[in-house]
Parts: C-alpha cells; sequence; structure tokens
C-alpha cells in the first residue's frame, strides 16, 4: 500500500513498518512524490495536512511523528465510536491513528523495559 508523506521521519517510518509487519501483513511504500501518490490506482493513504485525491484514505498528521525530541504530550481523549482516542485531527479518520499507535506502542515497551528492570533487580537481591 502506498503512504503519501509530505515528512518522512524515523517516527513514521518506525509505526508504519511495526504496522506493516506486525498487524496487517501487508507492507507499506513511503513516498513524498504527490504525482506518484495522484497516479496510483490501488489502496492509499495519504498522510499529510491536506487532501491529495478524491479516492484516498486521508489521515491529517499530529506533530508527534514529525518531531526529532522526547517531550511531553498533551494527551486530550474524546470518544469515537464507542473508544476513547486522542490525538484528534481532521480526515477521513478524526484522529492521527499513526501517532495514537505511536504513543501507545512506546507507553506499552517502557512499560514491560521497566518491568523487567525491576523483576532483575529482585532476582538480583536474592542471590
Amino acid at each position: 500500500m502506498l503512504l503519501y508523506a509530505d515528512v518522512i521521519s524515523k517516527r513514521l517510518q518506525y509505526i508504519i513498518n511495526f504496522i506493516g509487519n506486525e498487524i496487517s501483513m501487508e507492507s507499506f511504500r513511503l513516498t513524498q512524490d504527490k504525482d506518484e501518490f495522484r497516479n496510483v490506482t490501488g489502496s492509499k493513504i495519504n498522510y499529510s495536512n491536506e487532501r491529495i485525491t478524491d479516492n484516498e484514505c486521508w489521515i491529517k498528521p499530529h506533530s508527534l511523528l514529525a518531531e526529532n525530541s522526547i517531550k511531553e504530550q498533551t494527551i486530550a481523549c474524546f470518544e469515537w465510536n464507542d473508544s476513547k482516542a486522542f490525538f484528534k485531527t481532521e480526515g477521513d479518520f478524526p484522529f492521527d491513528i499513526f501517532a495514537t499507535s505511536f504513543i501507545c506502542l512506546a507507553a506499552m515497551r517502557n512499560t514491560c523495559r521497566m518491568k523487567k528492570i525491576c523483576m532483575e533487580g529482585m532476582h538480583m537481591k536474592t542471590h
């Protein structure tokens, strides 16, 4: 599946690779070429601030995936399809599903890492 983005950051590449390899089992091909994006007739995602074509899935990005530094994020939840969502934007989804996935995955991995460190520390104290 083709994904157009104005900015192809390491964070965007990371979450797109994770979703493609671990969830959808369909890899994404990233492009910054609007003409290439316009000419694709198959499934495509536009991850930019404005719609490009009528036959796309448009996800307006939150700033998180374009950032290079780690900083505290403001998480404001809202209801969507009987679920909680955050990083509200515009587009065909009312939120940035890639930024949301990135922050959830990062939080999960950090929690697992902290549990492992705590468990290793407890193991060392018992010996």
